[in-house]
C-alpha cells in the first residue's frame, strides 16, 4: 500500500478509536485480519 492509503487507514482507525464505538472497533479489527 502507498503512504496515502496507510495514512488514510491510520486516520480512520484513530477516529474510530476516539469515537469509542466498540462494535466499529471490532469491525475494523476483522477487516485488518481479512486483509
Amino acid at each position: 500500500m502507498g503512504p496515502f492509503v496507510s495514512a488514510f487507514f491510520g486516520r480512520v482507525f484513530l477516529i474510530i478509536w476516539l469515537w469509542g464505538e466498540s462494535e466499529y472497533r471490532e469491525d475494523y479489527v476483522w477487516m485488518k485480519i481479512g486483509l
